[in-house]
């Protein structure tokens, strides 16, 4: 499709919506929502634990999602509504066409929904979201940004862009203090969690609902497993080897699979294999976990107290992932397996660790405050810049 023909097909949507029966005012403010297409949920994860916050604070609030992951049917589930747009890697078009397609298709909802506040979670905004926000300026914009770059992200350039939105939320690691920063447009966080820990299941309920009750009655003890999303690294030999030894051990494992998995998950040893969201309803049934280190995994494990394995993803673009979990260490019982092949001492690391008091459990209410920093940007002319 050329860059002329989508110009086009998104004018002639416009038009169209502008011949529309005349929409209904909404009620409350309007927020819009961008996450973007992450190696994993990470991005649409923060902002859905957000989005429910949000809803809890105003329940007269309209909340879109806009996304270019692949997992509009859990925003739906949650009961948003989602407009999807094709990620760059998946849609075959250059830079300059794909940026054009979004600000476009972007432009369209903007002008359907008319949101007050505008909110985009992902490493850095598009070009098409640049235009956006130079051509909107009544419409308030913030970025949700998590922290943990590479060394290879040049931080001058983080900060020109942070200069386009009037808010940066910086939604803290696990292991960082909140801190005051001397920019008023930026707001540190508490962690951000979807769900909280009374939130969970209790362990006879999870064992129910995964359909293992009788297991977890004859004194099984479990164990969840989730590598990643394996779309843009291979997870399948170190899932079968991590599975096998957890057998070996007499543990009965559950392995995650990941809603947006582009490759159907093939069935590991005597493994269960469960795709739902978010499956840290489930972890009171854990003994412990190993998880890929990204943001939302350190920070569901290190906030309900579930020991764990991490398993550094190292072909992120931005994450690091490594650094993360390291850090981790001090916390409790948590073992950063660095090394092909050291499952088996990360293991035994794991296990002694273990056999330690725990630390009691973190509460990490950073949604909340992000929910609390979004609704005053939502108020007219409170603080506008």
């Amino acid at each position: 499709m050329t860059e002329g023909v989508l110009r086009r097909v998104c004018k002639r949507v416009a038009r169209l919506l502008g011949k529309g029966k005349k929409r209904l005012a909404p009620r409350g403010p309007v927020y819009m929502f961008l996450p973007i297409n992450g190696a994993g949920l990470g991005h649409l994860t923060r902002c859905l634990a957000i989005a429910r916050q949000l809803r809890q604070r105003q329940p007269e609030a309209q909340v879109i999602f806009v996304t270019t992951s692949i997992a509009v049917p859990i925003v739906q589930r949650f009961g948003f509504i989602c407009h999807h747009i094709s990620p760059f890697s998946l849609c075959g078009l250059d830079s300059r066409e794909w940026n054009r397609l979004l600000g476009d298709t972007i432009e369209v909802l903007m002008r359907l929904y008319r949101p007050s506040v505008f909110v985009f979670d992902g490493s850095a905004p598009y070009a098409g979201l640049r235009r956006l926000i130079r051509r909107h300026r009544a419409v308030r914009f913030a970025w949700v940004r998590r922290q943990g770059y590479k060394p290879c992200v040049d931080p001058t350039q983080l900060a020109r862009q942070e200069v386009l939105f009037e808010r940066v939320l910086l939604p803290s690691e696990p292991f960082e203090e909140q801190r005051r920063q001397p920019d008023a447009r930026v707001c540190t966080l508490a962690p951000v969690l979807l769900l909280e820990r009374g939130e969970c299941l209790n362990r006879e309920e999870a064992a129910l609902r995964l359909g293992v009750g009788a297991a977890l009655r004859a004194g099984k003890r479990f164990v969840y497993v989730q590598l990643g999303a394996g779309n843009i690294n291979e997870t399948g030999e170190l899932l079968e080897h991590v599975v096998a030894v957890l057998e070996q051990r007499g543990y009965a494992v559950v392995i995650g699979a990941s809603p947006i998995a582009l490759a159907v998950q093939a069935p590991v040893g005597a493994a269960l294999c469960i795709s739902d969201y978010p499956n840290s309803r489930y972890f009171p049934l854990f003994d412990f976990a190993v998880l890929a280190a990204g943001y939302n995994s350190v920070c569901e494990a290190v906030g309900m107290g579930l020991p764990a394995i991490f398993v550094p993803n190292p072909a992120t673009l931005a994450d690091d992932q490594l650094a993360r979990a390291r850090a981790t260490l001090p916390l409790g019982p948590y073992v950063v397996m660095e090394a092909a092949g050291s499952f088996e001492a990360s293991l035994h690391r794991l296990l002694s660790r273990i056999a330690q008091p725990l630390p009691p459990a973190e509460k990490f209410d950073g949604a909340a405050q992000a929910a609390e920093c979004l609704a005053a940007m939502a108020v007219p002319g409170e603080g506008k810049r």
